[in-house]
């Protein structure tokens, strides 16, 4: 699963109240998650206290990452939680999404400090291994989204081309976007195209908290390489009370890995 749970608004803006606060909305959002059980969830914008909240609510995770403005804990966090009785974490990182991707920093025309954790995740039934990718693409830069989409399809071409590979994320571009067509052009393929069965739920990802309103932009993904079989592409548009759990919805896909 790729779900941008949104920051805690009142973490920047203490005098925002609205009924989509975080507060609001994280007892829905842990639900959801616990509900459907994703092996392996990508999450795009929580801080640190409301990773916290995830661990502490769903016991059937461990996790990775680290906080984007200071590599420890300071900022937002692209964190990976995974089922602990299923998969075992053999290897982990985050780089960022810049021209020294190995440090705290920002480049081009960035409007923010970027990330993309990762691991090497191995099967403990099976054990069959892959790369599990997690990011957030810059909402202001559009080279820093073309050139982030290079990026990735860097760091991809470096890897053991036998290990599936999985990118999740909120990548703030369109399919019909220069930055679709870069990282797709290096043997990524967007889930639901690959999907085997129909693909469910609408086109757009991103809901802005707007309940009557159809979405209509799908910046939300999960690519996967040649060695992923994709059975099943859904959006979901759980709600509750007529209010959602994020401004974005959970993309959820099952896959099969080869032994």
């Amino acid at each position: 699963m790729s779900f941008n749970v949104r920051y805690d608004e009142l973490f920047y803006d203490a005098a925002n109240i609205s009924m989509d606060n975080w507060p609001n909305r994280r007892e829905f959002q842990v639900a959801l998650l616990n509900f459907y059980k994703p092996d392996v969830i990508g999450m795009q914008e929580p801080l640190g206290h409301q990773v916290q909240y995830f661990a502490e609510n769903m016991s059937d995770y461990k996790w990775i990452g680290v906080g984007r403005e200071d590599g420890i804990n300071e900022g937002e966090y692209n964190p990976i939680f995974y089922k602990k009785d299923k998969i075992e974490a053999l290897s982990s990182g985050t780089f960022w999404l810049s021209q020294n991707p190995e440090t705290v920093s920002k480049s081009w025309d960035s409007g923010y400090t970027r990330i993309c954790s990762w691991a090497l995740f191995q099967l403990k039934e099976s054990g069959s291994k892959f790369y599990f990718f997690n990011t957030h693409f810059d909402s202001k830069g559009e080279n820093a989204r073309l050139e982030s989409a290079k990026l990735i399809n860097e760091k991809i071409n470096d890897l053991d081309t036998d290990i599936p590979v999985i990118v999740t994320g909120d990548f703030n571009f369109t399919e019909d976007s220069e930055v679709y067509t870069e990282i797709t052009s290096n043997g990524l393929s967007d889930s639901k195209k690959a999907s085997i069965e129909e693909p469910y739920g609408p086109e757009g990802t991103f809901n802005g908290f707007k309940f009557n309103r159809t979405p209509k932009h799908r910046i939300d993904y999960i690519f996967v390489n040649q060695r992923i079989k994709v059975l099943r592409y859904g959006v979901l548009t759980d709600s509750n009370h007529q209010r959602y759990p994020s401004d974005h919805f959970p993309v959820n896909i099952y896959v099969e890995i080869p032994r």
